[in-house]
This record gives structure tokens, sequence and C-alpha cells, in this order.
């Protein structure tokens, strides 16, 4: 892992390991702190096997019994939900974090995404894409695919229809698989101003999202990119400003992963 890495993104969850939070989809999941430590850990080391030891030692930091992390990792588990399968036991060595090759894949597209240029989001999109094909029923491999069509938009000077089409098939296979999760609802809001020019509908969308995502920048961002549009350069002042405020103009890439090779 790169030391730079603050934020963590593996496949639904964004880990902040140095505020402690993990969040699913955007909102704020509650973890015990100690199951946040053992969490860590096996981050920190994803693909290797965490003898027990090592595991009582970085999460504790004391001496616990074997039954006492096999609990704890149990926990983690049972939060993860789904994504508890990530976690392996190897009985009486330890545990791993592995993480499939099709998330291997996502995190390989949102370093391409994180350039932030129209080569760097078709690298990305292929990524995303190869992922999908490998996984069908992963969510955040489609929602990748809608948010990169969304940004090449940017690129275009006119935009096909077969981006407004792709865009809405990735995010309707998304919202099938996982639900209306707020950040692909502030995608579909974002893209009825890109793809539509909708700004009102666009609006309210995003003035509705940002009770579930208070502190998002890129949806702060966002709102002050339909202000603009409209003319309303007041509302796209305060608009930047609470996404200062939110001190995230360092970041506006949505995630970064785990550099498994490091």
């Amino acid at each position: 892992m790169t030391g730079a890495a603050r934020e963590i993104a593996l496949g639904p969850f964004r880990v902040d390991l140095t505020d402690t939070r993990v969040l699913r989809d955007g909102i704020e999941m509650d973890l015990r702190p100690q199951v946040f430590r053992v969490f860590k850990v096996l981050i920190q080391n994803h693909g290797r096997l965490v003898e027990y030891s090592r595991i009582m030692r970085e999460a504790w930091d004391v001496h616990v019994s074997r039954h006492t992390v096999a609990s704890t990792v149990n926990e983690l588990k049972n939060v993860l939900d789904k994504q508890g399968d990530w976690i392996v036991c190897r009985p009486k060595l330890g545990y791993l974090l592995e993480i499939p090759e099709s998330e291997d894949m996502i995190r390989r597209g949102w370093l391409f995404w994180n350039q932030n240029t129209r080569t760097g989001y078709e690298d990305a999109l292929k990524c995303f894409q190869r992922a999908a094909e490998n996984d069908a029923g992963n969510p955040q491999a489609f929602a990748a695919i809608s948010s990169t069509y969304l940004m090449l938009a940017g690129f275009l000077p006119r935009i096909p229809g077969e981006i407004h089409g792709a865009f809405l098939e990735a995010h309707n296979r998304a919202v099938a698989l996982c639900g209306m999760t707020p950040q692909l609802r502030l995608d579909r809001a974002f893209g009825l101003y890109v793809f539509e020019q909708k700004l009102a509908e666009a609006e309210a969308e995003l003035l509705a999202v940002r009770r579930e995502l208070p502190d998002s920048v890129h949806l702060a961002i966002r709102l002050a990119l339909i202000y603009l549009a409209g003319g309303r350069l007041e509302g796209a002042r305060a608009a930047m400003l609470e996404a200062l405020a939110a001190n995230a103009l360092d970041g506006l890439a949505p995630r970064q992963y785990v550099d498994k090779s490091a």
C-alpha cells in the first residue's frame, strides 16, 4: 500500500485509515474500534497471510486468546455481509484478505480514472468492463462503468446518443444489483444535466441526495457546475466554498485502492 493513501476503496467500501471510518456506498458503518483495527491489519496485508501473533500485536498490542481474535474476525465478517467471504481463515495459522480478480480490475481502473484525462477514463473503462465480464453480479463494476461514461461525456463537444445509452444501461444494471445507493443517485442526478440538460431536475435530485451525503465534495462541485450553467454565479460560488470546506479539492478522484504489488 502506498504511504500516501489515506482513504482506500475495497469494492463498495471506503476505508479511512486515519479517521477510522468505514463507508459502504457512501453511508458510514458502525464498527467497534477493535473490529476496525483488525480490519486495518488485514487491509494493510491483503493477499498475504496474517498470523495470529501479528494480529494480536498490531490490533491489540497485548496478548489475547485465539478465540478472541476469531470472535472479532467473525464480527467483522458479519458487518461486511457478502464481502465477509473475502476474509479467509487458515486454521491454526491466521487470516488473509483475498480480493476477487474483478475487484483487482476495478482497483486498476480507478488508478487510471484518477488521472482525470480522456485517455485515463478510456483505459479505466476497459478495466471496469473486464471486471463486469469476469463477474456479472458485481454492482461496483457497473457503477464504475456508468460513472466513467459520465466523465467521458465532458470531453466530447457533442454527446453521442450511444454514450447516454451506455451510461443508462450500466447505471440501471448497478441499481438492479444493489439498489439505488446515494452514490448511484448522485451520478444519475448529474446525468440529467450532462446528457439531458435538465438543470432544474438535476438540481432537485442533487439537493435531495445531499441529505444523505452532506459532506460529499463531488456533490458540491456538481451543484456548482449546474449553477454556472444556469447563470447563478452566487450559488456556484457558495457550492465551491462548500467543497473547499469539505477539504476535498486535494482528492477529487472518488477512490484510492490498495496497491497489491507494493
